[in-house]
């Protein structure tokens, strides 16, 4: 399912019949649902998450600006990825190989057109259509006249330290040409930040929700009663307080204004999960300067404003080991990467993870997990993806702390090496291939690990009938009929607890440490219980009886537009 976005509401200038009148942008754009990368706030085209491709095929986007005839003037403005052709009242734009996060469409510039009078409306509609896809339509109201609160641009501090606070001194005006009843305040921010007050006249909703690598929001909005006069100015009169965290890192704080309306609360509040904060109230004052200080459209002032943060922070990236069992011509499930200890989650410029995956010998590759690429033995690209003796794997854009990345590769045993080694490094990528140490890493020496097939086991191990695969991470597989997709787990309480309890059962944990996730199967050999110590017994007695003479046998173990005033775009 993929939805169209855009503005909920658009206010253009009045048309003063002298001159060109002032203009409004409008930014159309298309994303997964459940999608969440840099947002247009309450946008009616929800949160944006990145993702896998899910429409390989063109995707035709109809754009009606009919309804705008006598109301307003419409210029379009293809996407570099689109290909629009335009008529006297519609619009129709395509685009290639739809993906889950957010890309435009188009970018309409609207105006007044002559003759139009203030309060006069009409909607601009977009629908979708594509081979395996779905599409929610976007409709956007567009009104001559109006309120239009415009946000001055914050100078925020840029540079920050882990636990470092500054003040958010917010100040908006009413450039339009009616007074707005009530404004709502939006503010979202990356991972890393967080707000010190928690204001009762304010609802929050912590990031959470969509996929493993996906960018999440958390999310505020306020709102202060009016009216909001024209040509007037106003400051918060408390305290708003951003803090960066111990995970902070590459992050944004987005921030926005519009009038308070029911349809406008509908949006920002859309999917639920806020709390109302329990401080005082966060309050409003005339601002010393009464008169807006610059123009709307002038860059400083707007609708909606972004800034962004680094904060000097390091995120330890540990590869993980792995010990495999199989048999020759039997197949094998291989979970092979790594975990973030933190303290910082990973996103942004200069946190690009490459992951170098070498195959045991004796080995081949059955199916490849997505986002990896085979390569020969020395680094260099290889056509036939299957087989190859070394892989390259890119990591998601985001890595939580305390995260971990996996990439399963499905394996085939072709010839019985003992001790078979290969290995998983972690780190930026090289040139020639490879790996190089990040500049967040401040431990560099756990970087590589190895996944051994078929350890030899120690003189006297007790052994068993050829029977299933043990996987370190993962399970017996057969022939996959598609490649398996990375997979990330992020560590729970739960999986603390299992830790702790099994740590005795055999070689077959994969790196795990500070209690984060096991493999399913070891989950299952611990709640076994009793089950398990009974058939261990027995297996030991029917070691003693048909032990090989090598010591070891055959085993059998399981594991920003701007509001609806003039010139500005409301969503």
């Amino acid at each position: 399912m993929f939805t169209l976005g855009g503005p909920a509401e658009v206010g253009l200038f009045p048309h003063t019949g002298e001159g060109r009148p002032a203009q409004a942008t409008v930014i159309l754009t298309v994303g997964g649902a459940g999608t969440g990368q840099r947002p247009t706030l309450g946008g009616a085209g929800g949160s944006q998450e990145s993702g896998g491709p899910d429409a390989p095929g063109p995707a035709v986007f109809t754009l009606d600006f009919a309804p705008l005839a006598q109301i307003a003037e419409v210029k379009l403005k293809p996407s570099p990825d689109s290909d629009c052709v335009t008529a006297a009242t519609s619009a129709v734009c395509t685009l290639e190989n739809l993906h889950h996060e957010r890309r435009t469409i188009a970018e309409l510039t609207l105006s007044a057109a002559g003759g139009s009078r203030p309060g006069a409306s009409g909607r601009l509609t977009v629908t979708g259509a594509g081979p395996g896809a779905r599409f929610t339509p976007y409709s956007g109201l567009i009104t001559v006249g109006g309120p239009d609160l415009v946000l001055s641009e914050l100078a925020l501090k840029s540079e920050l330290v882990p636990g470092e606070r500054q003040a958010v001194d917010l100040t908006f005006a009413n450039t339009g040409t009616a007074p707005a009843q009530g404004a709502l305040l939006e503010l979202r921010t990356t991972r890393g930040l967080s707000w010190v007050q928690l204001n009762s006249n304010c609802s929050y909703r912590e990031p959470g929700g969509g996929s493993p690598g996906s960018l999440a929001w958390a999310v505020a909005w306020c709102t202060f009663p009016g009216p909001f006069e024209p040509g007037h100015r106003y400051a918060l009169a408390g305290p708003l307080t951003l803090l960066a965290t111990q995970r902070a890192f590459n992050d944004s704080l987005v921030y926005r204004i519009a009038e308070d309306t029911p349809q406008h609360r509908a949006v920002v509040r859309a999917g639920g999960g806020f709390t109302r904060g329990s401080a005082g109230t966060l309050g409003l004052k005339p601002h010393a300067t009464e008169r807006p200080e610059a123009e709307p459209g002038d860059g400083r002032t707007a609708q909606q404003h972004e800034a962004g943060f680094h904060t000097a922070n390091s995120a330890d990236l540990v590869a993980l080991p792995a010990s495999l069992r199989g048999s020759v011509g039997q197949q094998v499930r291989a979970d092979l990467g790594f975990r973030n200890d933190g303290p910082a989650w990973l996103t942004g410029p200069g946190t690009a993870v490459s992951v170098d995956v070498r195959v045991p010998p004796g080995t081949r590759v059955l199916a490849v997990p997505a986002g990896c690429g085979a390569r020969t033995a020395d680094g260099a690209a290889r056509t036939e993806q299957l087989g190859a003796p070394r892989y390259a794997c890119r990591a998601p854009q985001v890595i939580s702390e305390g995260e971990r990345v996996s990439f399963p590769f499905d394996l085939v045993v072709d010839r019985f090496v003992a001790g078979a080694t290969g290995s998983v490094q972690v780190g930026a990528k090289a040139p020639g291939g490879g790996t190089r140490p990040l500049a967040f890493d401040p431990a560099p020496g756990n970087n590589t690990a190895v996944h051994v097939l078929n350890r030899p086991q120690p003189s006297g191990a007790a052994g068993g009938g050829g029977g299933r695969v043990a996987v370190s991470g993962g399970a017996p597989s057969t022939p996959a009929a598609t490649a398996p997709a990375a997979v990330t787990t992020r560590p729970t309480a739960s999986t603390a607890a299992e830790a702790d309890a099994g740590q005795g059962v055999d070689e077959l944990v994969q790196g795990t440490r500070g209690g984060l996730a096991l493999s399913a199967v070891r989950r299952g050999l611990i709640t076994a219980g009793a089950s398990c110590a009974l058939a261990a017994a027995a297996a030991i007695l029917l070691a003693l009886r048909t032990r090989r003479p090598n010591g070891w046998g055959r085993e059998r173990r399981r594991v920003g537009p701007r509001g609806r005033g003039p010139g500005r775009t409301r969503q």
